[in-house]
């Protein structure tokens, strides 16, 4: 059974994809980029959860929404790991803190959002089967754009 596609998905779909591309853009200041980073996985999994039926998923931090992921569809760790980004958002959205990204904390940052991004769009996309499994090994997600024509 293919999930549920509506608009508010497909437009997290495309806010994951813009923040990703803006977090792949490398120059830095890295916490910038590692903050769109957070912002990408953070809307990947708002679509996620959108796909599987209406939910508050709105105004949630990027840790909130992956709790509420049903167990058993990401990948081995990937929702656990993927809570590290939340720190990129705290660092941005607080004025008072000083932050310094090293470079491989920013290509760790990307390298999880892009996990998290295409995770999503197979999920969404792809049609996982009531969201319960990962992605078979060797099949390539779908994209955003396509699924948008």
């Amino acid at each position: 059974m293919r999930t549920p596609y509506t608009k508010a998905v497909a437009q997290d779909l495309v806010h994951a994809r813009v923040n990703l591309a803006l977090a792949a853009g490398s120059v830095p200041p890295y916490a910038h980029l590692c903050f769109h980073a957070e912002q990408a996985a953070q809307n990947a999994l708002r679509a996620v959860l959108a796909s599987q039926g209406p939910r508050a998923a709105r105004g949630l931090s990027l840790e909130e929404l992956a709790e509420l992921v049903p167990p058993g569809p990401a990948p081995a760790g990937l929702l656990e790991s993927v809570k590290d980004l939340s720190v990129f958002a705290q660092w941005i959205l607080s004025p008072s803190e000083q932050w310094q990204v090293r470079q491989e904390q920013y290509r760790h940052a990307v390298s999880l959002a892009r996990d998290v991004v295409a995770w999503a769009e197979w999920v969404v996309l792809g049609g996982l089967p009531d969201c319960d499994v990962g992605a078979p090994a060797g099949r390539a997600p779908p994209q955003a754009a396509e699924a948008l024509q």
